[in-house]
């Protein structure tokens, strides 16, 4: 048994059910109990199944109650902050936790945070209008494939059709919809939407504004309380508390090394110009990374899928922090089915490779016939002549022949034998 005082208990938000630590192992004391078998047999002839709890549906059912306590809370004209709620204290620091990748004394976040910043200030210094050197030319090759892609979506010259490649959009897509609606979030709700058949977000006149602009606000409310404000990733709009206009970091996505210290995955929320969440989701789109723009576009895809199917079973509620959990895990399957195909090709190009190394190696031989042993001087050839005559004796020695009998052996036309030959020629 372990006695601690209750306020030394620690649980936070991923850990399993029944499991707790100590904040501080020193105020534990420990003691040990003998069993009771009797009592034990007892309990478990009593025993019955345990009831099946859906953790995850009481999560939500939590949010939902968080969000009308908030509201109560606005209409009694009481502040959100006076009452400490656990669940979401346990969630910032389970997100700061993520993020940090050494401890607190050895600088290595705060290393980590000056390269980021150093990267993304030679970006924006650099990384500006069409230009490009005879150096990046002849590295192009050897960058990632995001890379190549931010260089050339630089070579145009309309900023909205850059705005709509860099969220995964194709090139030819993009112009034909900017020609169609010159407006770039108007462009981008079309291009959004248009993956789900319909746009949905065609507002019906019975929507009560008010209770449209105080759900927003609420939702506002919970999304800054998880994600804080300490990371700058994290954007929301100033200004009007009902504006939902945000940018969220997808923190669970860990880029593979392949693509070579990318920027970070975001996710944006564009909702000022729809009915969300009273109607149909909000408009979404999501860029960095390091992912090429065809996995853009397919995490777009199936964002857009799930977002039209959870308006539609959960219509009313709010659905970006699980939009933002649902992006993480796709964008995981997406990355390693990536990594399965970029290795089998390396593969094929490795066979294919290898095959035509061979058929030139046989092509090269067949012109210069066969090959010819060339001497350069006196010695070389004394050495090769004693060398076969050595390789002949002893070849003929394994068959079973006596060397002695070899020695004897006479040649009919000359009379002499082999060795006898030789060391007269050389010797």
């Amino acid at each position: 048994m372990v006695y601690t005082p209750h306020s030394n208990l620690k649980k936070t938000f991923e850990m399993d059910s029944g499991t707790v630590t100590y904040h501080n192992t020193k105020l534990c004391r420990y003691g040990r109990c003998d069993k009771d078998r009797p009592c034990i047999k007892r309990l478990e002839k009593s025993k019955s199944e345990d009831i099946k709890v859906d953790f995850y549906e009481e999560f939500q059912q939590h949010e939902r109650n968080m969000v009308v306590r908030k509201k109560n809370q606005r209409k009694q004209g009481a502040m959100s902050s006076d009452l400490y709620d656990p669940m979401l204290d346990d969630l910032k620091t389970a997100k700061h936790k993520s993020q940090r990748q050494g401890d607190e004394l050895s600088g290595i976040d705060a290393a980590l945070g000056e390269l980021d910043f150093a990267k993304a200030t030679i970006d924006e210094k650099g990384h500006h209008g069409p230009q490009s050197s005879a150096n990046d030319d002849f590295h192009s090759n050897k960058d990632p494939l995001w890379m190549q892609e931010d260089k050339r979506r630089r070579m145009e010259s309309n900023p909205y059709l850059i705005f709509l490649c860099e969220r995964g959009y194709p090139l030819d897509q993009a112009k034909r919809t900017l020609e169609a609606h010159p407006k770039k979030l108007t462009a981008l709700k079309v291009l959004f939407f248009a993956g789900a058949g319909d746009n949905s977000m065609d507002s019906p006149g019975d929507i009560d504004q008010e209770e449209l602009k105080s759900a927003r606000q609420e939702e506002k409310e919970v999304l800054q309380a998880i994600f804080g404000e300490d990371d700058p990733n994290v954007q929301f709009q100033e200004g009007d508390e009902s504006n939902l206009d945000s940018v969220f970091p997808i923190t669970l996505y860990e880029p593979p090394d392949r693509y070579e210290l990318p920027p970070p995955l975001l996710m944006e929320v564009y909702a000022s110009n729809t009915n969300y969440p009273l109607h149909g989701p909000p408009v979404l789109a999501v860029k960095g990374g390091g992912l090429s723009e065809v996995i853009l576009n397919k995490l777009t895809q199936l964002l857009v899928k799930e977002a039209m199917t959870r308006a539609e079973e959960e219509a009313g509620d709010p659905q970006i922090f699980n939009l933002i959990q649902f992006v993480g895990e796709q964008v995981e399957t997406l990355v390693e089915e990536e990594g399965v195909e970029l290795k089998k090709q390396e593969e094929e190009r490795r066979a294919k490779q290898a095959k035509a190394d061979k058929e030139a190696a046989a092509e090269k031989a067949k012109k210069e016939g066969p090959s010819k042993t060339v001497f350069h001087n006196e010695a070389e050839r004394r050495a090769y002549a004693l060398g076969v005559v050595a390789a002949g004796s002893a070849a003929l020695g394994t068959e079973g022949i006596p060397k002695a009998a070899k020695k004897e052996e006479k040649h009919y036309n000359t009379g002499v034998s082999d060795k006898s030959l030789i060391e007269d020629m050389f010797g």
